[in-house]
């Protein structure tokens, strides 16, 4: 084995070290739970985080490779005006690299919430991430409700089932968004959302404390691939200039809605709207989410960006 070979190991181990103590101290995870996520055994995690001590790592991993989460988080928050930002480690793994950002937004949000608020949330897979990162407490009169229309067929997750799963955590209410996320013309989408319950459902979710979205990269939007699932919408989109989209509005790299008939017949929580919410929080990363991370922030869609560490760097580079 030559030298380069023990620094390949090395710097691995380090990493290794590094996501276990930002699990264990940031993302609050048990050592069992961070076995599980690193794919090593519970003693294994006591080791490392042992190490970690030992070379000085947790001092807010300021020592390690993964400094730059910090001054990322600066940064974004310097650049785009932000409240706050949360940048975790980056993971080659599609799966842990949800799990990364559903850990970091789970720490973020479950520390804002107290009783007698209401949390507004969309959805998506690193939405879904989120919730199955929340540790379960009692909160009084917390109200919990949909910002948007769900998908009759996905192969991910019940979209609907996003509203009920966070509030079962918290023994909240619920308030459903129970229509389609798109519809055959913006008059069918008109008359839903004049629909007394779910004008109701709106009013609560535009007074929301919290608002919480995923965002939907051109190459792999949900909305996109389930909800529209039309090749030729796609490429009309594209060449619209859109980069993405937030509760299933595409907008442009200047976060403006595309002139598209798709976005007037979209049944969720008009954007002008999300953008008046006291917080909201976006959660997403990977390099087919830049474009539509930059341009949520542009849009003044979010105040607060949960995100990895190679996103992050994209977005203030």
């Amino acid at each position: 084995m030559d030298a380069s070979d023990d620094t390949s190991a090395e710097d691995s181990e380090k990493a290794l070290q590094t996501r276990a103590a930002w699990y264990y101290f940031t993302g609050g995870l048990t050592q069992k739970a961070i076995a599980g996520y690193l794919g090593v055994s519970q003693v294994k995690v006591n080791r490392l985080l042992t190490a970690a001590r030992a070379t000085g790592q947790l001092e807010v991993t300021i020592d390690s490779d993964l400094v730059g989460c910090v001054a990322l988080e600066h940064a974004l928050i310097q650049r785009f005006g932000l409240r706050q930002a949360v940048v975790v480690p980056a993971w080659d793994d599609a799966f842990r690299h949800r799990e990364s950002l559903g850990v970091g937004a789970a720490a973020y949000v479950d520390d804002l919430l107290t009783a007698d608020m209401t949390l507004a949330l969309g959805w998506g897979r690193s939405i879904a991430s989120l919730v199955d990162s929340l540790p379960p407490r009692r909160l009084r009169d917390l109200a919990v409700v949909g910002l948007q229309g769900g998908l009759a067929h996905c192969a991910q997750f019940n979209t609907f089932e996003t509203v009920s799963d966070l509030a079962a955590l918290y023994g909240a209410d619920q308030h459903f968004f129970t229509a389609p996320l798109y519809v055959d013309a913006a008059a069918v989408r008109d008359r839903l959302l004049s629909h007394e319950p779910i004008r109701e459902t709106c009013r609560k979710a535009a007074a929301a404390d919290i608002g919480l979205v995923a965002m939907g990269g051109m190459d792999d939007s949900m909305a996109l691939t389930y909800g529209i699932n039309d090749a030729t919408v796609a490429a009309e989109l594209r060449e619209a200039g859109a980069v993405g989209d937030v509760l299933g509005y595409f907008i442009d790299a200047d976060g403006r809605l595309v002139d598209h008939p798709v976005n007037h017949r979209t049944v969720a929580l008009p954007l002008d709207r999300l953008a008046n919410l006291k917080q909201i929080v976006a959660v997403g990363g990977g390099a087919s989410r830049v474009a539509i991370a930059r341009a949520t922030l542009v849009g003044g869609y979010a105040g607060v960006l949960v995100t990895d560490e190679r996103t992050a760097a994209a977005l203030v580079g």
